[in-house]
């Protein structure tokens, strides 16, 4: 991965988290946890009212079709043959949903 990719990265996982701590959901980036490695590790772990959840950020230039079809819709699941559906919403409602107040 250059350079430009990983700062990219940490920049957007750096806005995530200050959104969940805004909206009152203690949440921490695991990159000190990270090395250049394979890992396991999600990049970003926010503590809920239901327990920690793990999130995983990907950030790309391109990708807007999951805004587009999910539209107005309040969710949007999305499904690869072969695969778990994924269940696509806003993150202001994720952290509604999780105890915490959209910002």
């Amino acid at each position: 991965m250059g350079k430009f990719s990983r700062d990219k990265g940490a920049r957007v996982e750096r806005e995530i988290v200050t959104s969940f701590r805004e909206s009152g959901l203690p949440a921490k980036r695991t990159a000190p946890m990270q090395t250049f490695k394979e890992n396991d590790m999600p990049d970003i772990l926010v503590e809920t009212k239901t327990g920690d959840k793990t999130v995983e950020v990907k950030a790309r230039a391109k990708g807007k079709q999951f805004h587009d079809w999910l539209g107005t819709e309040d969710l949007l699941v999305y499904k690869v043959n072969g695969e778990q559906p994924l269940a696509i919403i806003p993150l202001t409602t994720w952290i509604k949903l999780n105890g915490g107040t959209p910002i």
